[in-house]
């Protein structure tokens, strides 16, 4: 395994579905809410869920909510797939 060096390495790596995520989304059906999705946790967790989802074959939402003092935040988790 190579170690992340940069920011976009280490989301990258974050952001990757363990198999415990892909379980947890294989027995889950619907759509994902994340609450607080604008820090750096609830960014995280929305795209492991995209990818997770995507990985599976399904095209259940994931809706992430917060007040996105940062647009950036925004736009970057639209351009993956997660509705804001």
């Amino acid at each position: 395994m190579t170690v992340p060096s940069s920011i976009p390495q280490i989301e990258e790596f974050l952001a990757a579905p363990t198999p415990g995520a892909m379980e947890a989304v294989r027995e889950r059906p619907g759509d994902f809410l994340v609450l607080g999705a604008g820090g750096k946790m609830g960014t995280t967790l929305a795209l492991m869920l995209r990818r997770a989802l995507d990985q599976l074959g399904r095209t259940d939402a994931v809706v992430a909510v917060s007040r996105f003092s940062r647009e950036s935040s925004r736009t970057n988790l639209e351009a993956m797939g997660v509705e804001t």
